[in-house]
């Protein structure tokens, strides 16, 4: 299988994270990588390995000598500005993943997986996203995506995301929780589980105790819940989202649906802060991306953890192979 990683912004770490992870595992015979960028940036990331990590130099240039696919860079013949990000970054960042969507949905790619981004370069350069979500949903045509995340045995899934928290009360509705439940269901069932467990978190605390603390839980999740039994999706009722994360990683539930950002991102990022993954559900191609930022800060120093894309390319493999050959246990962690 083929597995395409984009450069992501070339100022950041992303690169040069990408060709750690890749170089410095074993990873399976059947997964081949495919670079999505400009030779020469990914060319400049590989000398920060060669200089940082000597023993990965070889594989690295050798990696990049056979498997890069060439995109545009306004700012060719130089070289990237390490530690910022400008609009030549992020028309760079732009290019690698248009590019990487086209192949992955002519069939030439099974998955890919996404280096970070800047929004501000990508802004710079014109593209009106806020981030990769909103652009990998038009660039494939999709209508509706979801938002996920997976690290330390937990998949979590967002019903909304980065809106002010005063928003989320208006944007719930019970066929957006049914929306996210589907394709929640759908991404547990590719990885393994005939029939997944899915809690659904509430949102007033102790899921509103029967309508003691709000009426949200019986008007916009019941009836959600509801309707996603009928159709086979083991949809819990609201339940109280302080404990939930725990009963998860306990085994008692496969997939957690949250409701806003920070209360799903809290409890991945407490537990699998340097190896959470991103993951866009609802896509007619595979998409990871690790969940970590550009990193100006470190970029170009060689420190930067190889966690979270290493996840990201493992998780990405996994899809693309629909599910294992044997499904796991239920209660036992998918990112091993």
């Amino acid at each position: 299988m083929k597995i395409g990683i984009t450069i992501g912004d070339p100022g950041g770490v992303g690169p040069e994270v990408a060709l750690r992870a890749i170089t410095e595992q074993q990873w399976d015979t059947d997964a081949e990588f495919v670079l999505v960028g400009p030779p020469a940036l990914w060319r400049q990331h590989a000398d920060v390995v060669a200089r940082t990590r000597p023993d990965l130099a070889s594989a690295a240039l050798a990696l990049i000598d056979r498997a890069v696919v060439a995109t545009r860079d306004p700012g060719e013949g130089t070289a990237a500005r390490l530690g910022e990000t400008n609009g030549r970054h992020g028309a760079v960042a732009i290019g690698a993943i248009e590019e990487a969507v086209a192949r992955a949905r002519g069939g030439a790619l099974d998955a890919i997986v996404t280096a970070p981004l800047n929004k501000d370069g990508i802004h710079q350069a014109g593209s009106r996203y806020p981030g990769h979500t909103e652009m990998l949903r038009d660039l494939c045509g999709a209508g509706d995506v979801t938002m996920a995340f997976a690290g330390g045995g937990l998949y979590v899934a967002l019903a909304t995301i980065h809106v002010p928290l005063r928003a989320v009360f208006d944007l719930l509705t019970p066929e957006l929780v049914l929306r996210r439940a589907r394709h929640l269901d759908a991404f547990v069932r590719q990885l393994g589980i005939a029939s997944p467990r899915i809690a659904l978190c509430g949102l007033n605390p102790h899921a509103s105790e029967g309508g003691l603390f709000g009426d949200e839980e019986a008007r916009l999740l019941e009836p959600a819940v509801e309707q996603a039994q009928s159709e086979g999706i083991a949809l819990s009722a609201p339940l109280p989202p302080d404990t939930v994360f725990f009963d998860a990683r306990r085994g008692r539930f496969d997939a957690v649906l949250a409701l806003y950002h920070d209360q799903g991102l809290i409890a991945v990022k407490t537990v699998a802060f340097e190896e959470a993954v991103n993951v866009t559900l609802g896509l007619p191609i595979i998409r990871t991306s690790p969940d970590h930022g550009t990193a100006f800060d470190i970029a170009g120093q060689g420190t930067a953890s190889t966690g979270s894309m290493a996840a990201a390319i493992a998780l990405a493999i996994r899809m693309a192979r629909t599910g294992t050959s044997s499904p796991r246990r239920h209660g036992e962690p998918i990112n091993k």
